[in-house]
């Protein structure tokens, strides 16, 4: 009895979102609008996505299982008003992810640039800067070296190598600049990336938490499980699916584990092993009746902090290329001051 219970809340919300997927007319229309009306922006790969999955009407099996459009599954539903019997009376949300989604459509357009146009111009005049230097002031101390047959310490020496090539190859100087800045930033990434798959050892997770990876994955976790508990999915399989639609191998993996806890006991989730990845307010919003308002206001609430990450999340280069500037400045001046201060003393006596 308990297994043909659960085989039809299986297909219940199944059927809600087969029935989304047909009645998604008016949210195709306005998907292409938005397409239409801001084509070279980044989020329109994701409006993209959704649009052709809703036109080629792809079933709801593939929906929940792939993590693209498992995360777009509260666009969809919110789209359509499907709830359940006891979400029916009360008010009809305001259709927040997909506010999000053109907000974040809207908002992309200019917000990348703006943000690291500072930290662009800093990296430039530090560039001009580091060229001046080079072809000015360190060609007339190589000079005054050669002359009195100083042994040179190896920084010395390196400043000196670099300044010839930067006179000798200037573009292919630039070239090289441009490569260390790119493997630095690359070699970021992918710790940032490293990390975010390690984070399940405690001191990493810390580390990781609020980063905007994080905060993007919560915001889909929340959203999806909200939508799919207000269609009567049960609570472990919303949770599988949540994890799937959080494009995160963390949150995959502890939803996962939380899912087949929940199946072995009807114990609630706050207190379980794998419920401690999730935030405690959701822990408790779980227990029970799922209060699917709580949840909903918790997605707008990681919304709002993945926005003010964003906000910040190019804010950091201007400081960084500024103390970057003050090393390389150091460096320069220790290098060509060491051996004149050996010179003087050599002199003096």
């Amino acid at each position: 009895m308990e297994n043909h219970h659960a085989t039809s809340e299986s297909e219940s919300y199944m059927a809600r979102i087969g029935q989304a997927i047909e009645q998604s007319g008016s949210l195709q229309g306005l998907l292409t609008a938005a397409r239409a009306e801001f084509p070279h922006v980044r989020a329109n790969a994701s409006v993209t996505r959704l649009l052709e999955a809703l036109q080629a009407k792809v079933p709801a099996e593939v929906w929940v299982a792939d993590s693209k459009l498992a995360a777009m599954l509260p666009i969809l539903l919110e789209s359509q008003s499907l709830r359940s019997r006891e979400d029916h009376e009360k008010p009809s949300p305001s259709n927040d992810s997909i506010r999000r989604l053109l907000t974040d459509t809207v908002g992309n357009r200019w917000k990348i640039p703006r943000e690291l146009s500072y930290p662009l111009i800093l990296m430039v005049l530090a560039l001009l800067l580091l060229g001046w230097m080079l072809g000015t002031i360190v060609p007339v101390y190589e000079k005054m070296f050669l002359e009195f047959g100083l042994m040179l310490p190896r920084p010395t020496m390196a400043l000196i190598q670099i300044g010839r090539f930067a006179r000798i190859q200037p573009i292919a100087f630039v070239v090289a600049f441009v490569i260390v800045i790119s493997a630095i930033v690359s070699a970021w990434i992918g710790l940032s990336g490293l990390l975010h798959r390690l984070q399940v050892i405690p001191s990493i997770g810390f580390l990781m938490a609020g980063s905007h990876r994080n905060l993007s994955s919560m915001v889909r976790w929340i959203s999806t499980l909200a939508e799919l508990l207000s269609i009567g999915a049960p609570l472990p399989k919303a949770v599988e699916i949540a994890g799937v639609a959080s494009q995160s191998v963390y949150y995959q993996r502890q939803s996962n584990q939380l899912a087949r806890q929940l199946l072995e006991s009807k114990e609630g989730v706050a207190g379980r092993e794998a419920a401690v990845a999730f935030p405690a307010t959701v822990q408790q919003a779980l227990e029970g009746t799922p209060n699917i308002a709580v949840l909903r206001r918790m997605a707008e609430i990681y919304t709002d902090r993945l926005r003010n990450r964003k906000s910040r999340g190019y804010g950091f280069l201007g400081p960084v290329v500024i103390m970057l500037i003050g090393l390389l400045i150091g460096f320069m001046v220790i290098a060509l001051f060491v051996p004149l201060i050996s010179l003087i003393s050599a002199l003096s006596h």
